[in-house]
């Protein structure tokens, strides 16, 4: 595993910031992974559907707290769950785009998240050389092959001033969304050299 960036996480944790780790739902294979190199609790965010509630047991297996609740069933108590425990100083992590898509569309959750507790989100990307995509999901979800070259990428921390309006929203949303975009181009350009 080649962990980039790993400085935009170190300095959160340095200031003892609790954040708000963000990805896509492509990506969720690999959260346990990328969690064991956060030293804080964490709690991820996941669909009250069944699928969600097996992804949740096998969170739970890797000392992962869960917070159910999605964008079309429990998603206004999944909300206050994940205020809650960012105002408790427990970081958060949730799938920008899902429970259901559009695939690599920011929803407005995570901004108005950002928004109401002022706690950084941090993006997050998992590339790998060679995996198993299962084209029949909407999110394209993907499971690498063993001993693959495999690339984890953080980002920018991304700060939403408490302010903002309706309109702003959506411009968040796009920052978010490029952010995510430009990580994976850095990973890709890792990917393409050989080791």
């Amino acid at each position: 595993l080649n962990i980039m960036n790993q400085k935009n996480l170190e300095e959160l944790l340095i200031k003892k910031e609790v954040f708000i780790l963000a990805g896509w739902h492509e990506n969720i294979f690999f959260l346990p992974m990328s969690l064991s190199f956060i030293k804080n609790r964490i709690s991820i965010l996941v669909s009250s559907s069944n699928d969600g509630k097996t992804m949740a047991q096998v969170l739970n297996t890797f000392g992962i707290n869960t917070v159910l609740g999605s964008s079309t069933k429990g998603g206004y108590s999944g909300f206050k769950a994940l205020e809650r425990n960012l105002k408790e100083n427990q970081c958060v992590g949730l799938a920008v785009d899902g429970p259901r898509g559009p695939r690599r569309e920011v929803k407005k959750g995570i901004i108005l998240l950002a928004k109401h507790t002022g706690k950084p989100i941090l993006p997050i990307l998992f590339k790998c050389n060679h995996s198993i995509v299962f084209k029949k999901s909407w999110d394209n979800f993907f499971i690498p092959y063993p001993f693959t070259k495999t690339v984890m990428i953080y980002g920018r921390p991304i700060y939403i001033p408490k302010d903002i309006n309706k309109e702003d929203i959506g411009k968040y949303c796009y920052i978010l969304k490029q952010e995510l975009e430009s990580i994976e181009q850095q990973a890709e350009k890792i990917m393409s050299i050989k080791i």
